[in-house]
């Protein structure tokens, strides 16, 4: 089961952001998951056989940055139910993994370059993963036992390096080691 749904969510802050587009953010890109495995789970349990789940994330769901906010909120929810599912089966036939790609060549990307300067849409466009690289990864991933999936061990690697320091770095301030 691959549950891949995501509508973006614009250059918006907290603030900026209405209910109503919280509401539709969160109605596809964590909703969507959330009733793709309520249908297909129940089956996936009776079928017996080994099966996987994929959830499509982002990395912005892991390291939250720019103004993407409900968007990033909605992709964090995603890789929050993706490691309680994998848990949740853990006992069963059934694996789990959470799709983060940074930036995917997508042709929904290439049409939100459109809107850019040309040496924004340049950079960008130069980060960009391309979808058959992202599905050789999901499958790895798969025939691995993956659970992260990161699409770019490039760009994000610095940014991944440096959430996690700061967690632990706020732990350490928090409780001094001796």
């Amino acid at each position: 089961l691959c549950n891949n749904a995501g509508v973006p969510g614009g250059e918006s802050t907290i603030l900026e952001t209405d209910d109503a587009q919280w509401r539709r953010i969160f109605d596809v890109n964590f909703f969507g998951p959330v009733n793709g495995i309520n249908v297909f789970l129940p089956r996936m349990l009776d079928h017996g056989e080994e099966e996987d789940i994929v959830n499509t994330a982002s990395f912005v769901g892991i390291h939250g940055h720019g103004h993407q906010s409900a968007y990033g909120c909605s992709k964090f929810a995603v890789v929050g139910l993706s490691e309680f599912l994998r848990n949740d089966l853990a006992d069963t036939n059934i694996s789990v993994s959470v799709l983060c790609p940074h930036l995917a060549d997508t042709p929904i990307v290439r049409a939100l370059m459109a809107r850019v300067s040309k040496d924004v849409a340049t950079m960008t466009l130069a980060m960009a993963v391309p979808a058959e690289t992202i599905g050789s990864q999901v499958m790895n991933a798969i025939l691995t036992d993956e659970f992260y999936v990161y699409c770019d061990g490039t760009h994000t690697r610095s940014m991944l390096e440096s959430r996690c320091r700061d967690l632990i770095d706020a732990m350490d301030r928090q409780f001094l080691k001796q």
